[in-house]
C-alpha cells in the first residue's frame, strides 16, 4: 500500500525503501543463512498511497480482516484490533484508525449512532482521492448499504431522510473548483470535492422540517450515482444582497454594518460576486443560538472551524421557490434577542433546495 501502483513493490522495492539491518548471527542448521536485526523504523514518516485513494476506503472498511504489506513493515487488521509486525500497541506509530472499523461493526441498536458514525466516515472519504468525479457515491455505496439495512432508512444523493438536517450542514475547506459534471444536488457532501461533516455533538440543536426527499437514479445500484435529486423542505428563510459582505480573513465573510464578528459566511466556492444587484438567502436550521455558541467558545479551534447554523442560498433563474445551495453560515456571537441579525428578518417558508 506504500507504492502509487502494481508495477513497483515486492520485487522491485526501492532500495531507499528497505529499512537498514545489521548481521546478529548465523543461523543453526542453515548454512548461508543469517539472524539479522533491523534498526528502529519511524512509521510516521512513511507516505500509504492506497490510503489516500477512494475507492479503497470502503474496501478496507467493509473487509473483515486486512493483511496490510508496507515497505516498513506488515500489519493486521480485523474488527477488534490492529497489530504490527513490531508488537501490539505499534498501530499508533503506523497510523492506523484504530476506531474506523467499529464505526462500520459496531453492535449498536440505535439509529443516531449510526448516523453519526455515517457522518464521520463520510468526512475522512470525501477528503480522499478519485480518478473520477463521478465516482464519488459509488465507491462509497457499499456502506451506504451497511448502513441502510441497519437504519431501515432512504438514501438520498448521499444523506438519510432521518437524518437530512444533520446532512445539510457541511462545510467546504479547502475550497476547490467545483466539477462542470453533475454528481449530486448542490446540498449533498458529494456536490463539492471535500466537505467536514456536521459535529453531532450539536444534534439538540437542529430545526429543520423535511417534506419531501427523491433522487433519480442513474444505474440499477441504489446507492450509486443519480442524474438528479432535490428536497422540500420548510424553515426560516431571510433575503439578503451579497454587497452587504465583506472579506473577513482568508475563509470567511462579515457583515459590513457590524463593528464585531458576529455571523461568518462560508461559501463553498470560496468566494462570491458581490455585485450590488445580487440577491442570496438565507435558511436556518438550528434553534437556541446562545447555548450552542457557548458551547462553541469551549472549542480550542473556533477561529478556524466552522459550526454551521444554516445555509447560504441562491435562487434558480426563473424558478419562483427554487433554490441551490451556494455556502453555510454561523453566528459567531449573540448580543441581544432585539438586535441580532438570525432574530430579524425571518419568515417561515417552503422551498425546493436542488
Amino acid at each position: 500500500m506504500s507504492y502509487e501502483n502494481n508495477l513497483q513493490g515486492f520485487q522491485k522495492v526501492r532500495r531507499t525503501d528497505v529499512p537498514p539491518h545489521c548481521v546478529l548471527c548465523p543461523l543453526p542448521g542453515h548454512p548461508g543463512t543469517h539472524v539479522s536485526v533491523r534498526s528502529m523504523v519511524d512509521h510516521e514518516s512513511r507516505t500509504d498511497h492506497l490510503k489516500t485513494r477512494g475507492w479503497a476506503f470502503q474496501e478496507l472498511l467493509l473487509s473483515p480482516r486486512v493483511l496490510h504489506f508496507t515497505t516498513t513493515a506488515m500489519a493486521f487488521e480485523c474488527d477488534t484490533c490492529t497489530i504490527m509486525e513490531r508488537g501490539p500497541g505499534s498501530d499508533s506509530l503506523f497510523g492506523f484508525d484504530q476506531g474506523r472499523k467499529r464505526l462500520v461493526y459496531a453492535a449498536d441498536s440505535l439509529h443516531l449512532k449510526y448516523y453519526d458514525r455515517w457522518l464521520q466516515i463520510v468526512q475522512s472519504y470525501s477528503h480522499l482521492k478519485l480518478t473520477y468525479d463521478s465516482d464519488r457515491l459509488p465507491a462509497l455505496s457499499g456502506i451506504a448499504c451497511l448502513v441502510a439495512s441497519k437504519t431501515d432508512d432512504q438514501y438520498v444523493a448521499g444523506l438519510w431522510r432521518k437524518d437530512v438536517p444533520a446532512g445539510l450542514l457541511w462545510y467546504v475547506w479547502p475550497c476547490r473548483p467545483l466539477g462542470s459534471t453533475f454528481v449530486a444536488p448542490s446540498w449533498s457532501w458529494a456536490s463539492p470535492p471535500a466537505a467536514w461533516t456536521f459535529d453531532p455533538e450539536r444534534r439538540r440543536f437542529l430545526k429543520l422540517d423535511v417534506i419531501e426527499a427523491c433522487a433519480q437514479l442513474a444505474t440499477s445500484n441504489p446507492y450509486g450515482e443519480i442524474s438528479a435529486a432535490q428536497l422540500v423542505v420548510s424553515g426560516p428563510l431571510k433575503q439578503c444582497a451579497a454587497n452587504q459582505l465583506v472579506k473577513k480573513g482568508p475563509r470567511f465573510f462579515g457583515l459590513k454594518s457590524e463593528k464585531s464578528l458576529t455571523v461568518r459566511f462560508a461559501f463553498d466556492a470560496g468566494h462570491i460576486d458581490t455585485q450590488a444587484s445580487r440577491l442570496i438567502w438565507i435558511l436556518d436550521c438550528t434553534i437556541d443560538k446562545t447555548l450552542d455558541v457557548d458551547m462553541a467558545r469551549l472549542s480550542k479551534r473556533r477561529e478556524t472551524f466552522l459550526r454551521p447554523h444554516g445555509l447560504i442560498l441562491e435562487q434558480v433563474p426563473g424558478e419562483e421557490s427554487v433554490f441551490k445551495r451556494i455556502g453555510a453560515f454561523e453566528i459567531f456571537e449573540v448580543l441581544g434577542k432585539d438586535s441580532d441579525w438570525h432574530n430579524t428578518g425571518f419568515v417561515t417558508t417552503t422551498i425546493t433546495l436542488v
